[in-house]
Formats: structure tokens, C-alpha cells, sequence
């Protein structure tokens, strides 16, 4: 039964030309590109980044995926891991316990 209501609803979205819903490869998210590549770029992490513009974290990272190898992008990672390379990680304190 639900096939069916499936396939009736893929007939008539196709008889109206497809202008159901968001149009194929269109992202809500490629207007705020110049946002994420901002946030990123000055060391937002990606769950940070994802709540500034209001979607979850999986989804944003999908879009970093889907969109790899758009230069500006991949610029925005490169200075991110630049920074994160530059912060100092935890550290043992000297000879505490010997």
C-alpha cells in the first residue's frame, strides 16, 4: 500500500515538472558559504560553526564533503589546521610523580 502512494506521488511530481520542493543540488547552505568559510577561518570548530548558522553537524559536514574541492573552502580548512597546529595540547607536568 504504501509502494503504491509512493509511486502515485512520484507521478504527479513528475507531471508537474519537478517544481516540488528545493530544486536538485541546491543547498540552503551555499548562501551562508561566506559565513562558514569566516567561522572557519578563525578557528570555530564544526559544531560551533554548525549552530552560528542554525543546521546540525552531520549536515554541515556533508556539505564540507560535497563541496571539497571549491578552492575557498579548502583554503578555510588549510588555515583552521594552520591555527590548530599552533595551539599548545595538554602536557605532562615535569616529573610530578618521580
Amino acid at each position: 500500500m504504501n509502494a503504491e502512494r509512493i509511486k502515485r506521488a512520484l507521478q504527479a511530481k513528475k507531471a508537474l515538472g519537478g517544481i516540488l520542493g528545493r530544486p536538485t543540488g541546491v543547498s540552503c547552505m551555499d548562501d551562508q558559504k561566506a559565513d562558514i568559510i569566516e567561522y572557519i577561518e578563525k578557528g570555530f570548530n564544526i559544531m560551533e560553526v554548525a549552530v552560528f548558522i542554525g543546521c546540525s553537524c552531520q549536515t554541515l559536514s556533508k556539505w564540507l564533503v560535497r563541496n571539497k574541492n571549491d578552492p575557498d573552502i579548502q583554503r578555510a580548512l588549510i588555515k583552521a589546521l594552520i591555527i590548530e597546529s599552533k595551539r599548545v595540547g595538554l602536557e605532562m607536568p615535569p616529573c610530578r610523580y618521580m
